[in-house]
C-alpha cells in the first residue's frame, strides 16, 4: 500500500492531529507503523497463562517505547497497559516474557550483557532486526518469521496506539489527552493548548 494511501486511513483512526505528531517519531518507529499497521492482526491471543511479569520484563520494554517513539512520555501509562495485558489478557504474559528473552539475546550476541544495557542506538538496531522489511529480506524460514511478526503486531503496534491515545496530544500543545480526568467546568470547552514539549536526547 502506498504510503498517502494508508496516511489516509490512518487519518480516519486516529485522528490528522495525532498523525502529525506520529510523522516526527523516529524512523524506527515509523517502519514499524506503516508496515505492521497496515496489516494488524485482530485475532485474540491463544489461551495460555497470565499473571505478572518481573520487573525487568516490564523494564525493557519501556526501553523498546523509548526507541521506538524518541519522545517525551509519561512511562506510568505504559507500564499500567503492560501490566495489565499480562495479567488479564490470555498469551500476553507469555508474549511479553519471550519478547525481552528474544531482545536479550540479541544484545548477547553483541558481547552485551543485556538489552536495557544496550546504547539506544544498539537498540534500535536489534529492534530493526524484526521489522517487516528486515524480515522480508531475510533466509529465516515461514514458521520463524511467523514467530517475529507477532512481536510487530501484539507489542510494536499496541505501544503506538497507547502513544497516539495519549502522549501525542501532549506533544501537540494539549495539556492532556481526550479521556483524562480534569474539572467538570473543563468537559465543555475546547482542550487547552499550550506550547509544545521539548523532547529528550537518547542515550
Amino acid at each position: 500500500m502506498k504510503r498517502r494511501t494508508f496516511l489516509t486511513s490512518l487519518a480516519i483512526t486516529l485522528g490528522g492531529a495525532v498523525l502529525g505528531c506520529l510523522e516526527s517519531l523516529s524512523g524506527t518507529a515509523r517502519s514499524f507503523f506503516f508496515t505492521a499497521a497496515a496489516r494488524a492482526d485482530s485475532q485474540n491471543a491463544p489461551d495460555s497463562y497470565t499473571g505478572k511479569v518481573r520487573d525487568e520484563t516490564i523494564a525493557t520494554l519501556i526501553d523498546v517505547t523509548h526507541v521506538l517513539l524518541q519522545a517525551p512520555i509519561e512511562e506510568s501509562h505504559y507500564q499500567e497497559f503492560f501490566r495489565f495485558r499480562a495479567e488479564n489478557v490470555p498469551g500476553y504474559h507469555e508474549l511479553y516474557v519471550e519478547f525481552g528473552a528474544f531482545l536479550n539475546r540479541r544484545a548477547k550476541l553483541r558481547r552485551l550483557p543485556d538489552f536495557s544495557n544496550c546504547e539506544r542506538t544498539v537498540q534500535a538496531s536489534i529492534l530493526n532486526e524484526i521489522s517487516e522489511e528486515a524480515l522480508a529480506q531475510s533466509s529465516l524460514s515461514p514458521v520463524q518469521k511467523k514467530y517475529l511478526t507477532r512481536f510487530q503486531k501484539r507489542i510494536i503496534l499496541e505501544i503506538l496506539r497507547v502513544f497516539s491515545q495519549t502522549d501525542a496530544w501532549l506533544l501537540l500543545g494539549y495539556e492532556s489527552w481526550p479521556g483524562s480526568p480534569a474539572g467538570l467546568d473543563r468537559y465543555t470547552k475546547p482542550l487547552p493548548i499550550k506550547a509544545p514539549r521539548a523532547g529528550k536526547t537518547g542515550r
